[in-house]
């Protein structure tokens, strides 16, 4: 706090005197020759950080500024401080509990995660406008993703669909008497309706049902966004299994087109955000993944299966 009294009592050999304008304070400050920073913030976009915290324009001479909040303010805006070098962006993906623990107070709340762990900041949950700024600083820094309003809406959309697709995938397996879906599946070829009991009426309903309410819902998110890729989501919502005594789908083709819709509802995702990695489908305790290659992949567990998403993104 000292080095900011001092700067704006003008005793240092910057040539910041009272008068200086916030502007040309956060100039001399954290931008050595006013050169943008790695991560992409600029003179003048930390001087509207700090000016939104202070409740100031950036034109106000620094003298008329509390020290106190001003060195709050600066401690807040990204944690850069005088003398220090301003850090690259990192090219790795922050964990969530990283990038929480970091961020500031005043745009914590909007700071949120996906199934895998990846960080991203809803500007929606930013308590004010004049905050995105902040946020949108502390996300270059971290290299996650600031979402708008619009976008975080469709992302939440997307994700209750995935939530939805797992369960359907329950339902599914739970239709087929013990035993069936622990056979290797691969090389199960006969058609679905051989191995289920005559009398599952109800069971079969309840399955229709969350089929129909999911293929609604997938099928709804076509076209509401230009960010999503809408003959993807009507190929996702036209490709989950069905079960009627006409059907052929063997437990394989199953197992295929719950691989097949969720790649596509991944992929949403990671048009909103790209580093997504995606996610597998539990089947009967086993998860499904679909491959660059359009085949099927079966992993005993879910850390086998994400590390195979994860090195297809390479």
């Amino acid at each position: 706090m000292a080095d900011i009294q001092a700067k704006q009592t003008g005793a240092t050999s910057t040539q910041l005197t009272p008068q200086t304008s916030l502007l040309d304070f956060a100039t001399v400050y954290a931008f050595p020759g006013g050169k943008p920073a790695a991560d992409g913030s600029t003179p003048q976009s930390y001087a509207s950080n700090l000016a939104s915290q202070l409740g100031v324009p950036v034109t106000t001479p620094i003298s008329q500024i509390p020290t106190q909040k001003l060195a709050q303010a600066v401690a807040v805006n990204e944690g850069f401080y005088a003398n220090q070098t301003r850090p690259n962006a990192s090219t790795s993906k922050s964990s969530y509990q990283t990038v929480l623990s970091q961020a500031p107070a005043l745009i914590a709340n909007a700071v949120k995660v996906l199934p895998d762990g990846t960080a991203y900041i809803d500007a929606g949950l930013l308590a004010d406008p004049k905050y995105n700024v902040m946020a949108t600083q502390f996300a270059n820094k971290n290299v996650i993703k600031l979402l708008s309003s619009d976008d975080a809406k469709t992302l939440s959309t997307l994700l209750q669909a995935q939530s939805n697709l797992q369960t359907f995938g329950s339902t599914f397996a739970n239709l087929a008497p013990g035993g069936v879906f622990s056979q290797k599946w691969a090389n199960v070829s006969d058609p679905l309706s051989q191995f289920f009991d005559t009398d599952f009426g109800s069971q079969l309903k309840a399955f229709q049902q969350n089929r129909e309410g999911l293929f609604q819902q997938i099928r709804a998110l076509a076209g509401s966004s230009p960010r999503l890729n809408e003959q993807e989501l009507i190929t996702a919502a036209n490709s989950m299994p069905t079960l009627s005594e006409f059907n052929k789908d063997t437990i394989k083709d199953g197992i295929n087109k719950l691989a097949k819709t969720q790649a596509y509802i991944d992929n949403g995702i990671r048009a909103l955000v790209p580093s997504y990695p995606g996610t597998p489908v539990e089947v009967n305790g086993q998860f499904a993944v679909l491959g660059s290659n359009g085949k099927t992949y079966l992993f005993p567990t879910k850390d086998g299966a994400l590390g195979f998403l994860s090195n297809q993104k390479k």
